[in-house]
């Protein structure tokens, strides 16, 4: 059974009130879904309200993108030949009140009662734009500069004149016009606007300064915000839905990084795990090998790191008993609406992925270690770093202990390495954790009991390397 979004269910219940109390004529509604048939979670919700003069076209996103989610935002159809070309508010603003720079974007609505505070703060403001809209929609005047700067925006956008093709291909148009409406929203959710609701002028303007092909709309916006000096009331305080989250962003970068630095231990262990599992298969019966010793463990904790920051998404909520109840139920409820976005994202795709490819790669690296058996040895082999080679201890020269090796520029760099040479000329050396007390005591009584000569040398350089 499908779960439901409650936040959703507020959003209709809301917007199907208001509109039957403003005296709409009819009223629509849909939903879209992710998934295979569409049988996955609520990508989005849309309630259409019909007027004499006008539709609006409320609209719930549940998951946005990458980074947006649970948004709430309307526009405006007045040519119902053209069902496409939809106006936010923001659009049309100029012409109804040119000192209105109210927010009518809410993001990040981390609740249904939030949800509700958002559409009962709004309800005053439709209610008011209702009548204008319908004068509006008269003065073809006004309507045709509308249009003007509205595809002027978008083609702005796409680089080219897009409505002239619209006749020819309405498929194509109602498409380009459905990724504009993506970026132009993505604006209103953007950390620019955020610090303009906040009342940060100074870092909004500059944000918004960096935007390319700047709308009519944000070039007003900049305008007005450089003449501010006092705190303009964007959006009460209990509806800044995407000031708040935004700006709780550091806070839930660093409850990610904190989290990743906790599961880094684990995943490493659990990945050393699978590793000495692995090996102890692989090597059953051998009296030694390279892969069994303990520092091996160790290697593991750097390929852990990509796993744990892909967990932390989910797990981050352990970080949550660090902040204060209020803080922690809005996080929390943060978390839940980012979280199912990427439930049915590539996120978990990619935890998915990597999980198994992390798996799959230790169980393979395992299997290119030194083992040592009571009738002869494996060596890892030369054509493949997956793989090894068996030998008979017959087919061993002798193994080399060289006590160091001199570098470039001539000095000698102490240190004990271990090098099997076969007669066949191949050498191999031991790996250098396993040098010292391990091979004395573990590798060298094996050579010695089949019969292979040990000798020591001072450079290891007096061995030539290539067969």
């Amino acid at each position: 059974m499908r779960k439901r979004n409650l936040i959703a269910d507020a959003f209709f219940e809301g917007i199907a009130a208001f509109s039957e109390r403003s005296g709409a004529r009819g009223f629509d509604s849909r939903a879209e879904y992710s998934g295979i048939r569409k049988k996955g979670e609520l990508m989005k919700m849309v309630c259409v309200a019909s007027y004499t003069d006008f539709d609006i076209e409320y609209v719930y996103t549940a998951m946005g993108g990458i980074s947006f989610c649970s948004i709430f935002n309307f526009r405006i159809i007045f040519d119902r030949s053209m069902p496409f070309v939809k106006y936010s508010p923001y659009d049309i603003m100029y012409k109804l009140d040119d000192t209105n720079f109210r927010c009518y974007t809410f993001a990040y609505i981390e609740t249904p009662e939030k949800m509700r505070q958002v559409i009962a703060a709004l309800e005053p403001e439709l209610t008011e734009l209702l009548p204008k809209l319908s004068a509006l929609s008269q003065r073809r005047a006004d309507m045709s500069d509308i249009f003007d700067k509205f595809s002027d925006s978008v083609n702005a956008h796409y680089g080219r004149d897009i409505f002239r093709a619209a006749d020819s291909d309405d498929d194509d148009f109602e498409h380009f016009l459905e990724s504009y409406y993506l970026v132009d929203d993505s604006f209103y959710v953007s950390k620019p606007y955020a610090q303009f609701l906040r009342g940060d002028y100074d870092s909004a303007y500059n944000g918004m300064r960096r935007i390319r092909n700047k709308s009519y709309y944000q070039i007003r916006l900049m305008s007005f915000i450089a003449s501010l000096d006092y705190k303009y009331e964007a959006v009460p305080d209990e509806c800044d839905t995407t000031g708040e989250a935004i700006f709780s962003g550091k806070t839930q970068i660093l409850r990610t990084v904190i989290t990743m630095l906790l599961l880094i231990l684990p995943c490493a262990a659990a990945l050393a795990g699978i590793h000495f599992l692995s090996s102890a298969l692989i090597y059953r019966g051998a009296l030694w090998s390279d892969a069994w010793f303990i520092v091996n463990a160790v290697r593991y904790i750097s390929s852990s790191m990509i796993p744990a920051f892909v967990f932390s998404w989910y797990c981050r909520g352990v970080t949550l008993v660090f902040f204060k109840r209020e803080r922690r139920e809005y996080l929390s409820a943060l978390d839940r609406i980012s979280i199912n976005k990427r439930r049915t994202g590539c996120l978990s795709v990619a935890a998915g992925a990597i999980t198994a490819l992390l798996v799959v790669s230790v169980m393979l690296t395992a299997n290119s270690y030194a083992a040592f058996y009571n009738d002869g040895l494996r060596l890892p082999s030369d054509n493949s770093i997956i793989s090894g080679d068996n030998y008979a201890y017959s087919d061993v020269e002798k193994l080399v202990r060289a006590e160091g090796a001199y570098n470039v520029y001539g000095m000698f760099v102490p240190g004990e390495q271990y090098i099997v040479v076969l007669k066949n000329g191949k050498r191999y050396m031991l790996s250098y954790e396993v040098t010292g007390n391990i091979v004395r005591d573990k590798i060298i009584p094996i050579f010695e009991e089949k019969g292979v000569p040990v000798v020591t040398v001072h450079d290891a350089n007096d061995l030539d390397f290539t067969p």
